[in-house]
């Protein structure tokens, strides 16, 4: 070993950090960052027969656009989205035998980058989607709460707050399921002039299933909590219900205040004490309707 570290190898180097020393080697990085605002992307990088694949994460609870820079050129990046197995195209250009790809990476979002088909287009500029909101569904809202759990039936709620805020103890300290239901207008000619048109939920804490008029489109698990409402909109007044659930901290901090007597949980110790902070719940919105336009 002490005949390495003296033999003078310029590929030998002590105390400097690996990126200097490839640097030295004119040995570029794998992925990088080309506009500089890598902080918090991660990538993991895997060769495949017939092209490269890398998983790039968001580790920061912001959105980020970032323009990202990979060591291979020649074909055509994609990326792949694992949660509903959608495969989306972008934006790309081949440049110093590299390629650089536009992404936009919601908070602790993940995807994959495909290269795997050959192509001679060194330059692809997808059209930008125009966005505007066309309603915001205020409130009041009506909430339906599941029972057993120590919360009202029901009440209403003149604005979107998280529930641990509620001057209510079975409405503070609720665990479970909590449906928000609410309306709101489009008419037929706004609806058919947008290509498609996305319920915002704003912030969930933390997961939500959206029903409106009467059709389940499903959870959303993760931010951003959108969902394609196109296929389920009617002419004039929509009916929307969302149903969040919410984990179980908050229950569990209120069945150790002072004067409890029946605790809607069991366990065999207590894992909280009367002060702990409670966890943002429910839906804290703001709720948008939002038509989108793709430039041709």
């Amino acid at each position: 070993l002490s005949d390495i570290w003296n033999s003078g190898r310029k590929n030998v180097t002590a105390g400097v950090p690996a990126e200097k020393v490839l640097s030295r080697m004119a040995l570029k990085p794998d992925f990088s960052i080309a506009d500089g605002n890598g902080k918090d992307i991660k990538f993991v990088h895997r060769t495949l027969g017939n092209g490269e694949i890398l998983w790039v994460t968001n580790l920061s609870k912001d959105t980020r656009d970032i323009t990202a820079s990979f060591r291979t050129t020649g074909k055509k990046p994609v990326i792949w989205h694992a949660e509903d197995a959608s495969i989306e195209p972008v934006s790309y250009v081949f440049t110093d035998s590299r390629t650089n790809v536009r992404m936009n990476l919601t908070q602790h979002q993940s995807v994959f980058v495909i290269f795997t088909d050959d192509t001679d287009v060194a330059k692809a500029e997808l059209p930008q989607n125009t966005s505007e909101t066309m309603a915001e569904i205020s409130a009041p809202w009506s909430v339906r709460f599941q029972q057993g759990r120590g919360a009202p039936e029901s009440a209403t709620f003149e604005k979107l707050t998280s529930l641990s805020e509620s001057s209510e103890a079975g409405i503070k300290y609720f665990s479970g399921a909590v449906t928000y239901s609410n309306t709101f207008k489009l008419k037929k000619k706004d609806i058919r002039s947008k290509d498609s048109v996305i319920l915002d939920l704003g912030e969930v804490k933390d997961l939500a299933e959206v029903t409106v008029n009467g059709k389940n489109l499903g959870v959303i698990w993760n931010a951003p909590f959108k969902v394609d409402i196109t296929k389920a909109l009617r002419n004039g007044t929509n009916t929307i219900e969302v149903k969040v659930i919410n984990m179980w901290h908050n229950r569990l901090v209120g069945d150790v205040q002072p004067g409890v007597n029946e605790k809607i949980t069991y366990t065999q110790m207590e894992f909280f004490k009367p002060d702990e902070p409670l966890l943002p719940a429910g839906l804290l919105g703001p709720v948008k309707v939002i038509g989108t336009t793709i430039n041709k």
